[in-house]
């Protein structure tokens, strides 16, 4: 059950990318400029989900004296 709410919105934000890079190459005079700017919001999400990642806190790593309670 979880595998289903997990993948719905990972396989529709998929398929929204695909429908909007494939609407900017679609035509051969806009293909360059089109791949340019498919190119830029790639880079730009990358970098953006760099960013969060970096900036997250983490949780504390356990040792085995913490988790025995020592």
């Amino acid at each position: 059950m979880d595998y289903c709410v997990w993948d719905t919105p990972e396989s529709s934000a998929g398929r929204w990318l695909s429908a909007v890079f494939g609407a900017l190459i679609a035509h051969r005079a806009s293909f360059l400029p089109g791949m340019r700017t498919s190119l830029l919001i790639a880079v730009v999400v990358l970098a953006v989900a760099a960013a969060t990642a970096v900036t997250l806190p983490r949780p504390a790593r356990e040792n085995e004296l913490t988790v025995l309670g020592r």
